[in-house]
């Protein structure tokens, strides 16, 4: 066991502990480091203009890869076993890199405060990406916003990127003593104890679980996507944070033909990109989940976690039928994802229990399903309503249905009334129609700041609607 955090930065070992743990990594990176080319504006994830680099072991593929992160809402207690490159570290032999150069020849930048930002996304598409196109460029830059160019300058420099120039950060940083560092695979407790702050990191399961039933208030910390934006605006202060970030079970991704297993470690990147051709509309639905850096840190069991009705996975889970697999002193508990949410922010769960893994069942040939969000923008932005359906037919004539909604009620909901008032039914634009006017009496949305309850009525209504054009349009 130690009492300190250990990472690189920019090449150079690098050992933490004590109240430093607790900040975020810009914070760390400006103040303690200089390192002042990584900036903040927004201090919540969405901006991208305190992106950074970040290294890591992926135990799914046993090699080193670097994403983007967002600095300003990553704890550095997070950062155990990782390289962190900054703005600073992508020169090439004390010159400007590939991307750097072509950020400055197709005059990418005017007031500059975000460039830092959008080169270090740039950086992570040229770094993971071999074929490049307009719209990829745009994918990965979801999460940079630009106030003064209009980025069609950005975009000039990113496609004009010569990818034989490029050298890749796992060839640029490839000393032996650095990469022994990342690709250990025997990772150690870690507990850290100051005056305001228990941090703990163990690296099983059994330690973990003692730590749960020793402190039931303990707040797991997977990403800190959500976590990190509530310290930042004050109103949240960690006195108590568990991170199972040096579990390796927690990493563990299966897919079979009967079921999809999710640990909690798995962030929603490797979760898309190991289930792309397998259940392609999950897959899709990830891609406009959030920006890059935050699905490469966010997870499906944090999504999960957080308890949120307006989850983007929720519903989907729901109609899935999945489990949410528990563990606790007892050893495993498996709770149907359909019973787990009680009541807001209220989940089946015991005090002395974690999340350890979600289990989604396969989608059979003979069933459609389909996610669907809607919000004021399509990418960095809160669902109003969300909602999923999973439909098998047999003859035009619905043998099974789930419905599932989001963003309409205390928790996302299943509508178990109206599912039982289709099942054996003609799947037709009548019928359809009908049962959508019924979504009424299964919801209770209110209104807020993203929409009214009205509005949140006939958004409902209308996506059950959209999911019947679609499949019968599938099966024309």
């Amino acid at each position: 066991m130690r009492d300190y955090i250990q990472f690189y930065l920019n090449g150079e070992k690098q050992s933490v502990t004590g109240e430093l743990v607790s900040l975020n990594l810009s914070e760390f990176l400006r103040y303690q480091r200089n390192l002042r080319g990584t900036k903040v504006v927004c201090a919540e994830g969405d901006c991208g203009a305190c992106t950074v680099m970040v290294g890591r072991m992926n135990f799914l593929t046993g090699e080193v890869e670097y994403q983007s992160v967002n600095s300003c809402i990553y704890l550095v207690a997070l950062l155990d076993g990782a390289h962190v490159v900054t703005i600073e570290g992508v020169k090439q032999n004390g010159e400007l890199s590939e991307i750097q150069k072509c950020m400055v020849d197709n005059n990418g930048a005017q007031c500059g405060f975000c460039t830092p930002g959008f080169v270090m996304s740039l950086t992570d598409l040229y770094e993971n990406k071999d074929e490049i196109d307009e719209k990829k460029c745009r994918n990965f830059l979801t999460g940079n916003l630009c106030r003064c160019t209009g980025y069609g300058t950005i975009l000039d420099a990113a496609l004009s990127v010569d990818k034989s120039k490029v050298v890749k950060l796992n060839k640029r940083y490839s000393e032996n003593e650095l990469l022994e560092f990342l690709k250990r695979t025997s990772l150690e407790n870690i507990e850290i104890k100051t005056k305001d702050l228990e941090f703990y990191a163990p690296n099983d399961y059994k330690t973990a679980v003692e730590l749960k039933s020793q402190f039931p208030n303990i707040r797991i910390v997977s990403s800190a996507t959500d976590l990190g934006v509530q310290i930042n605006k004050d109103r949240f202060e960690p006195h108590r944070l568990l991170s199972l970030q040096n579990i390796r079970e927690a990493y563990d991704l299966k897919i079979d033909t009967d079921y999809i297993q999710v640990g909690a470690r798995v962030s929603l990147s490797s979760l898309e990109k190991a289930i792309e051709g397998k259940e392609s509309e999950l897959s899709n639905f990830l891609k406009i989940f959030a920006s890059p850096q935050i699905k490469n840190v966010g997870t499906l069991v944090g999504n999960v976690a957080n308890a949120s009705p307006i989850g983007d996975t929720l519903p989907y889970l729901i109609v899935t039928d999945a489990n949410v697999v528990l563990l606790g002193p007892s050893g495993e508990r498996k709770v149907k994802f359909s019973s787990f949410y009680k009541a807001y922010k209220k989940m089946d769960m015991k005090p002395d229990e974690l999340i350890s893994r979600i289990e989604i069942p396969r989608i059979k040939n003979d069933e459609v399903v389909r996610i669907y969000k809607v919000s004021r923008r399509k990418d960095l932005d809160i669902s109003s309503v969300n909602a999923a359906f999973k439909i098998k037919l047999i003859n035009k004539v619905i043998e099974d249905i789930q419905i599932s909604y989001g963003g309409v009620g205390p928790t996302v909901l299943r509508l178990p009334s109206l599912e039982k008032d289709l099942i054996g039914k003609q799947f037709s634009a009548d019928v359809i129609r009908e049962a959508s006017h019924k979504i009424k009496n299964e919801i209770t949305p209110m209104s807020d700041v993203r929409g009214s309850e009205e509005y949140r009525h006939l958004v409902a209504k209308n996506l059950l609607q959209r999911f019947y054009l679609e499949v019968e349009r599938q099966n024309v």
